[in-house]
């Protein structure tokens, strides 16, 4: 199955680079079990010479408590699984950075699953967004303030659509996008924060089918100025 990783690896490593006094190094779990006719093959980020050592051993274990649970989940999946394929199954993760310097590290951890036996592989993706200065995760509700998801539904919707109608202009039902990218936070779960752009990333099936693949927005944080929490961690970041 390694020919399909290679046609969904187009959005993969993107890498946005910022100066910064630490590095982001990769860590990586390696894995092929032979009775089960799995390989699991991980790379990972981890934060090394932050001048906070407490701040980037937190760092650290986060990133790593939630690669772990990916990990493990996939096989416990694979203990019952049972194909009649001689393929073997396969868990990939690699990862995206969008934004590294003193005040917030943002990183997309970029999956690739396949069940032996099923019709084809999937992907899959989590985000990782960090406060340095208070040394905890940001989740999207702690960007805004107000009725931010009316706006930033309203954004992703239209940018969605859009998109669909370049790749099927004949696609008038956009039911998919209103349900996928309607105004609810796990809509927006996966989301990156950027220099001056948010980020979000759409999973495969959330917003379209299986063959149009994953979908992403971009929002510059001016076009949204008026629901930033400046207090929040965008505060950081925006003039």
């Amino acid at each position: 199955m390694k020919h399909l990783y290679i046609l969904f690896s187009f959005f993969f490593f993107v890498h946005y680079s910022f100066s910064s006094s630490y590095k982001l190094v990769q860590d990586s779990i390696k894995e092929e079990n032979k009775s089960k006719n799995y390989t699991i093959s991980v790379e990972y980020l981890k934060m090394d010479g932050f001048k906070d050592k407490s701040t980037q051993d937190d760092f650290n274990g986060y990133v790593s408590d939630l690669i772990n649970k990916s990990v493990n989940d996939f096989k416990k999946e694979m203990i019952g699984w049972v194909s009649t394929l001689d393929a073997q199954s396969e868990f990939d993760i690699g990862n995206t950075i969008f934004l590294q310097d003193e005040r917030i590290v943002s990183i997309r951890f970029d999956g690739y699953q396949y069940y032996s036996g099923t019709a084809h592989p999937t992907t899959f993706f989590f985000s990782v967004n960090y406060n340095l200065a208070d040394n905890e995760p940001i989740t999207f509700s702690s960007l805004f303030k107000g009725d931010y998801l009316s706006k930033i539904s309203g954004l992703c919707i239209k940018d969605l659509i859009r998109q669909e109608k370049e790749y099927a202009p004949e696609n008038t039902d956009y039911t998919a996008i209103k349900d996928g990218a309607g105004p609810g936070d796990d809509n927006f779960e996966v989301f990156n924060l950027m220099v001056d752009t948010l980020h979000i990333t759409f999973p495969v099936y959330q917003v379209a089918s299986y063959a149009e693949g994953p979908k992403e927005v971009d929002i510059l944080y001016k076009d949204i100025i008026s629901i930033i929490d400046k207090k929040g961690p965008l505060g950081l970041l925006i003039k």
